[in-house]
């Protein structure tokens, strides 16, 4: 076992440890608290074995959610975020992003807001919509969208800058 097979995993326990450990306990007015789950997917290599990003995505949350008690709604929006992440990929990239035999993502400051806007949007639309569980509530979910959705992105974006390896 190689150290770039680690790697994967080594962001598995920062992501996990920097959720559980740190943004849990924050709370901006008490209302919205920054989710950045994503931002193992965001950091996942391109060329790794898509199965095991959809499993360890699902172990992810399902830590998390052990932690924070919220009934396997990470787990939940995590895996459908890891399933549509080629397709996000693809979008925010274009079909470049397919033939790159390296595992890092080269791209510009917009597409990778971009990537990890549509990674956010959908993980936190699947749990906020599965902890309402009704859609005749699409004013709450939305709401809350509305209010945890900028807090995650702008901790996820100065996160991912902050530990950036690219050199500018």
């Amino acid at each position: 076992m190689d150290s770039s097979s680690l790697v994967p995993i080594w962001r598995f326990i920062w992501v996990l440890l920097l959720q559980v450990l740190v943004f849990n306990g924050i709370e901006l007015y008490g209302a919205a608290q920054p989710m950045i789950l994503v931002l193992f997917l965001f950091s996942y290599p391109t060329d790794s074995n898509y199965s095991l990003s959809i499993f360890l995505s699902f172990l992810l949350g399902l830590v998390v959610d052990s932690f924070t008690d919220t009934l396997a709604l990470n787990a939940l929006g995590m895996t459908v975020a890891a399933y549509f992440r080629p397709h996000f990929l693809r979008l925010a990239y274009g079909i470049s992003v397919e033939y790159h035999n390296d595992s890092k993502l080269h791209g510009s400051l917009g597409q990778h807001s971009y990537f990890l806007f549509l990674l956010l949007s959908l993980h936190h639309l699947i749990f906020f919509t599965a902890e309402t569980f009704d859609l005749s509530r699409a004013f709450v979910i939305l709401k809350q969208l509305a209010v945890h959705l900028p807090l995650s992105f702008l901790v996820g974006w100065l996160l991912i800058q902050l530990f950036s390896l690219q050199k500018r």
